[in-house]
């Protein structure tokens, strides 16, 4: 039985995913000769995590084949301790190499869940189970942390080369072999982190209206008053700074935004401040002005989407 790499494993998935979600399923590996060659062993290469709902079939929504994928289900796709022994036990045996859990919408389970919890009906232990991830936030998106994690070596093997450069001796010998190891688990880190973003926004759907009450939350064009206080009336930062601190606590005093938060209440704190202050005191106002490369403008990101865009045509 030839391995594959858990790239190539992924790989292996997302293309059988696309032949599923295209209506056009080979349905590969499922005759009886495959049966037969399976009753002796079986060396699945991908292991998943997943709920036991009818309508998410692994092996049909990946269009694999008998032994291909060694499949650990349960109502709500919880990861429990015998879900975790059960992947682990897949991995020790056969060396898979790639776990995927697999979530999906509309899930009886969840959804049973909740109507039990606003009916007030005490949970059994699966339930139980589900109410306490959802109480949790455990169905918020998990694998962004994942994404994060893995920096960590990336950032160790970029040291770990820049170090063997550094020390390279004027005759060199092997010391170069050292490097591919580094290289190689920085760019098998990467490919999967990747595939794991692109998965997520594949079927993102911002909420806009809670993306903008977010972003003015905590005060964070204070920044923006503070530049504005350095700018228009030339004090000196950590003047600034602390005329800024006072008047954003006027604000929570009042339970305001700071663009809410009336002029004279901030002239009482600093009697040169004018209207013009809330120019930039605005969410809308404090994107609109950082114009520099780099910045939130609109017209930034619009001129880097279109130049993205443009970059991944010339490559598919």
């Amino acid at each position: 039985m030839t391995r594959v790499s858990a790239n190539e494993a992924l790989g292996r998935l997302l293309q059988g995913n696309r032949r599923f979600a295209g209506g056009a399923p080979m349905h590969p590996r499922q005759d009886s000769e495959r049966r037969t060659a399976l009753a002796a062993a079986q060396h699945p290469y991908a292991a998943i995590l997943t709920c036991a709902d009818s309508r998410v079939t692994p092996e049909l929504v990946f269009d694999q084949g008998f032994g291909d994928l060694f499949v650990v289900r349960n109502g709500g796709n919880i990861g429990d301790e015998i879900a975790a022994e059960t992947l682990e036990f897949a991995v020790a045996t056969w060396a898979v190499p790639l776990i995927v859990v697999m979530g999906h919408q509309n899930c009886g389970a969840v959804a049973g869940t909740l109507a039990g919890i606003d009916a007030g009906i005490e949970p059994g232990r699966l339930f139980g189970e589900i109410r306490r991830a959802i109480m949790q936030g455990a169905f918020e998106l998990h694998f962004q942390p994942k994404v994060h994690m893995p920096t960590g070596r990336v950032i160790g093997a970029l040291t770990a080369i820049l170090i063997v450069m550094k020390g390279l001796p004027l005759a060199y010998a092997k010391d170069m072999q050292e490097d591919k190891q580094g290289a190689m688990d920085a760019l098998a880190a990467l490919s999967l982190s990747i595939a794991a973003m692109a998965g997520m926004v594949t079927d993102l759907a911002p909420d806009t209206a809670k993306m903008k009450k977010a972003a003015g939350e905590g005060y964070s064009t204070a920044t923006d008053l503070a530049d504005w206080l350095v700018r228009e009336l030339k004090l000196p930062f950590r003047e600034a700074h602390h005329v800024t601190g006072r008047i954003v606590a006027k604000a929570a005093e009042q339970g305001v935004p700071l663009h809410r938060l009336p002029l004279a209440a901030m002239q009482e704190i600093e009697p040169r401040i004018s209207d013009d202050v809330f120019g930039v005191l605005s969410v809308d106002k404090s994107v609109k002005s950082r114009t520099s490369y780099g910045g939130t403008a609109p017209r930034n990101v619009r001129a880097q989407a279109k130049r993205w865009l443009k970059r991944l045509d010339q490559k598919r």
